[in-house]
């Protein structure tokens, strides 16, 4: 069942200054309990591009393991509905095609909204590189 599965929350952040950004995110047993965070400085990305980086980095992190299934976790709504768009996996657009790839590799997977609130961690992870 879903809510046994490992969850990854990610965040992408952006310094509007500067127009930087970072990844972060944070993986978890389906109890809560860390298993791992990351970030990554990127540069200069638009913010669905850092979006999509950090899940394709926690999915590196996490491809060869053996979990159940994952449950990916991400605050922006239209970076959900477009990893979950099947129509999207030939697209042109490498970082989704990337990310599909990856997610096919692991096995069971879906794909959440979350509210801001239920993110910190994985934003706190992300500012970190920054």
């Amino acid at each position: 069942m879903a809510e046994n599965w490992n969850k990854l929350c990610t965040n992408g952040v952006l310094q509007y200054v500067s127009r930087i950004v970072a990844t972060g995110g944070v993986l978890r047993y389906g109890n809560g309990d860390w298993i791992m965070g990351y970030n990554k400085f990127l540069g200069e990305y638009s913010i669905f591009d850092v979006e999509l980086w950090a899940i394709l980095d926690g999915m590196s992190l996490i491809q060869d393991k053996q979990f159940e299934g994952i449950m990916i976790q991400a605050y922006s709504l239209v970076l959900v509905k477009a990893i979950q768009d099947s129509s999207l996996i030939d697209s042109n657009f490498t970082l989704i095609r990337r990310n599909h790839q990856l997610l096919a590799n692991v096995g069971d997977w879906i794909m959440q909204h979350i509210h801001r609130e239920l993110y910190e961690i994985a934003d706190c992870m992300a500012k970190f590189s920054m």
